[in-house]
């Protein structure tokens, strides 16, 4: 009801308020697609690391035994580092993603408070 308002009211606010509008549903769902990717790499990189650590634990006398701690040590590291990674990406995507829609909610109120001035 408030947009067919705002047309009938003013067909130029109406067509900025839809851009500035249509903006923010591509970052939305841009922000959407990286944050479930992100969320399945993830999971699928936490149950390699719960491998590791259960092969390594659980055969304990055996990888001491073969002197494989540091191997064991090194495929853990390099496990948590590619989590880091991806995490580090979901977390620039989210702070790209509110700055947009912080500044992009913003920008649509002024626009309408400018067009709507001088269309009075």
């Amino acid at each position: 009801f408030g947009f067919a308002a705002l047309a009938r009211i003013s067909f130029r606010v109406t067509a900025a308020v839809s851009l500035v509008l249509a903006v923010l549903v591509v970052c939305t769902e841009w922000y959407g697609q990286v944050n479930r990717r992100a969320a399945r790499q993830t999971q699928d990189k936490l149950a390699e690391l719960n491998r590791i650590a259960d092969e390594g634990f659980g055969l304990l006398h055996t990888v001491r035994g073969l002197d494989a701690e540091n191997i064991h040590a090194r495929m853990y590291q390099a496990q948590n580092s590619q989590i880091y990674d991806i995490q580090r990406e979901r977390g620039v995507a989210l702070g790209i993603f509110n700055a947009t829609n912080g500044f992009l909610t913003t920008f649509v109120r002024v626009v309408a408070l400018v067009l709507g001035g001088v269309l009075t």
